[in-house]
């Protein structure tokens, strides 16, 4: 592994690290149902105008949309949490971090299909932004499927998301498709953790693994169009595209 794929993959762990170490490690397995008044807000008076200056300022077909905006709607807020690092090396029973906001994430609906989705998140000083916009491919199908006491719970090194049972104790996969709604089978929270020790055991074999060998790929191997190479390429847009929102907006209010 090259020095460059060691720091990326440290580094991907570090930031799982990072979100427990700022509040002091603490971590329970209790969701909340509701969405902050300040989540809604934003939502409400910012997500259509995201989408408008983002998506459609781009090429809409790599965001999943037609070429036409046509009618945009949004779904009903859904809380996606962060996996809590503690669990993930064997140090706590909790699956979430706790005193800490999820983020909180709509389907983004194109003439009433969904196409993708986008996110808002609690800033450090208590104000509610943009958390991302274009998401996994499989992840509206995810939201629009969870059950009642069902938990979406993102483990960010390795860019998965999980479906926990609280009722079963128990953690499904949500597998990546092309936009269908697919679940590994189920496994207990325990056999959850202990595939997360081994993953995380060994960062040089895990980021290896992750990558798919597509770092090391040449471009005839790995042909550029991978699921994981579209998302990579989907989030720098995403951050570009953000920017130009910021820049935008703050400009508007000059």
């Amino acid at each position: 592994m090259s020095f460059i794929q060691r720091c990326t993959a440290m580094l991907a762990l570090l930031s799982l690290l990072i979100g427990v170490s700022l509040i002091g490690g603490a971590a329970a397995d209790a969701s909340v149902s509701q969405p902050p008044e300040g989540a809604v807000e934003f939502a409400k008076h910012h997500f259509q105008q995201i989408v408008e200056d983002v998506v459609f300022s781009d090429v809409p077909a790599d965001w999943g949309f037609k070429e036409e905006p046509g009618n945009i709607t949004f779904s009903d807020l859904y809380p996606i949490y962060s996996l809590n690092a503690d669990f993930a090396l064997g140090q706590s029973d909790s699956l979430i971090t706790e005193n800490r906001q999820p983020k909180w994430v709509a389907v983004i609906f194109q003439d009433g299909q969904p196409v993708n989705a986008i996110g808002t998140e609690l800033t450090a000083d208590g104000h509610w932004e943009l958390a991302e916009i274009g998401y996994p491919r499989e992840l509206p199908g995810g939201l629009l499927n969870l059950k009642e006491n069902e938990l979406l719970v993102h483990d960010f090194p390795a860019e998965e998301y999980y479906v926990y049972s609280e009722p079963t104790n128990s953690v499904m996969k949500l597998e990546p498709t092309e936009g269908k709604y697919s679940l590994s089978s189920s496994q207990s929270k325990e056999q959850f953790q202990s595939l997360l020790m081994e993953r995380y055991h060994d960062i040089d074999a895990w980021a290896e693994d992750a990558s798919g060998g597509f770092m090391d790929a040449e471009p005839s191997q790995s042909g550029f169009r991978s699921s994981n190479a579209l998302y990579a390429g989907i989030s720098i847009l995403a951050v570009g595209g953000t920017w130009l929102y910021l820049t935008k907006r703050n400009h508007s209010g000059e």
